[in-house]
């Protein structure tokens, strides 16, 4: 019996793996979209409100409706049909919120299409990925919500690094009421009693604070600080969404 050169098994096999893979059923199948991570801003048409809908993962997603510094956040129900999302979420007060769109295998999102209350809306939008966490570098927990605050408002405006947005944030008369802390504080005076022993943040409502600071729209942080004078931060409380930030800090018992 004639041997054959392992040179021409090797092709033999290259080829019938490549004649399975071009048949009627190969090919690479493609999965489900990669939402996690995933942050999109809406900003309806004739519609004073912003809806913000952050992925978690990619199976799950929460919206939030902004008017102003005011946050309702709902968890929302996800679909997904191939490249196809559907995220709906019902909130307190209205609207039913209905948000579909594709996702192509860049991870790029479109023909976008938004309901409210049933009705199409037109709206423009913005996709960007999560910011990262700041709580690994602060243990205080006054001074991280200084640090995610300033994050967002260099996001915003490049022109205000957060080093310094920092500096002169923490110091703000009366701003620490925003967060549930003394009249007159500022959020260094929180941190410092916080060290101290004297107050004490809760946990889950400075996590949710801090993840609606990330979702801040611009046009709001815009009325928070004013880039052409960047050591003012008298408008800051406007930094401070509301109500879920009111009861970040308390006195303890």
């Amino acid at each position: 019996m004639k041997l054959r050169p392992p040179r021409i098994i090797l092709l033999c096999v290259y080829l019938l793996f490549l004649a399975a893979a071009c048949g009627p059923n190969g090919g690479v199948e493609v999965g489900n979209p990669k939402l996690g991570g995933k942050v999109v801003t809406l900003n309806p048409a004739d519609r004073p409100e912003t809806y913000v809908v952050s992925f978690p993962d990619d199976d799950s997603a929460d919206v939030s409706k902004i008017l102003g510094d005011q946050f309702e956040t709902m968890a929302a129900t996800v679909t997904i049909d191939g490249q196809n999302v559907l995220v709906e979420a019902q909130f307190s007060a209205g609207p039913a919120f209905a948000l579909s769109f594709q996702v192509n295998e860049a991870g790029e999102i479109q023909n976008l299409s938004l309901k409210l209350d049933g009705v199409p809306v037109s709206t423009g939008f913005s996709s960007q990925p999560a910011a990262p966490s700041l709580k690994t570098f602060w243990s205080n927990d006054a001074l991280l919500v200084v640090a995610t605050i300033c994050q967002r408002v260099e996001e915003c405006q490049p022109e205000t690094p957060a080093v310094e947005c920092e500096a002169d944030l923490q110091g703000v008369p009366g701003l620490a009421q925003s967060f549930g802390g003394a009249p007159g504080q500022s959020l260094k005076e929180t941190a410092d009693a916080i060290d101290a022993g004297t107050d004490e943040s809760d946990p889950a409502a400075v996590a949710d604070c801090l993840a609606e600071i990330g979702i801040l729209p611009c046009s709001q942080v815009d009325k928070g600080h004013e880039p052409s004078d960047p050591h003012n931060y008298q408008q800051a409380h406007k930094l401070v969404p509301k109500p879920t930030c009111n009861q970040a800090f308390h006195k303890k018992p």
